[in-house]
């Protein structure tokens, strides 16, 4: 059990957790997120979602300026605060998404996998599979390290698709509507464990974390 003197941050995904995945609303939180802002404990958001999306999210939930992870663990923004840091003000983990998007297309045409990646389909047809705003279609659009996808194909071939890209050095994750692809440097763990360390080095003690 955290102590009152305990140096804190709290972790949290977006959908399913701090935002309804259905309605995509988060009014419930705010008042918690309130209390925490009061105590000046940090709010690491940790999700699939870009960094353009987060810092949007950030925004309404009075946590703009926090550190974050955004795609999965393949972006990591820095606090605000840390702009004497060498990774300032953002440090992408492995491959950018241009160039997991040819591996991707590259994989679809040599072996035939049936799959949509974002870059596929119109702003029409995201927000009916995931509700968002116009506005934030555009946001999530701005992947900078990985590429999301709707798996079309067996589970066989979903497989066979996914070795392919281990032996590339990349890897892939299932989240609420689709499948994202990133650098297996990636990864929502790691991302974290070296966000943590960042905080250490900053307070001089190893903060205790609530995920």
């Amino acid at each position: 059990m955290p102590s009152p003197t305990d140096s804190l941050l709290i972790v949290s995904d977006l959908d399913g957790c701090l935002i309804d995945s259905l309605t995509q609303e988060w009014t419930q939180a705010i008042p918690v997120l309130d209390h925490l802002r009061e105590q000046h404990i940090p709010v690491i958001l940790c999700s699939s979602k870009t960094a353009a999306e987060t810092m949007a999210i950030q925004d309404e939930l009075g946590l703009q300026g926090e550190a974050f992870i955004a795609e999965n663990g393949a972006v990591i923004q820095l606090n605000d605060e840390w702009d004497d840091h060498p990774n300032y003000p953002r440090m992408i983990n492995g491959d950018s998404h241009e160039s997991i998007r040819k591996v991707v297309n590259e994989l679809r045409q040599t072996h035939g996998f049936k799959f949509t990646t974002y870059d596929d389909v119109d702003d029409a047809m995201i927000g009916e599979i995931t509700g968002l705003t116009p506005k934030m279609i555009g946001l999530a659009k701005l992947q900078e390290a990985s590429q999301t996808l709707i798996w079309r194909d067996s589970d066989e071939r979903l497989k066979v698709f996914n070795d392919e890209l281990n032996n590339l050095g990349l890897c892939m994750t299932e989240g609420g509507h689709f499948w994202h692809v990133l650098d297996q440097r990636g990864g929502k763990g790691s991302a974290l464990t070296w966000l943590i360390d960042q905080y250490r080095h900053r307070t001089g003690q190893r903060p205790t974390t609530v995920a």
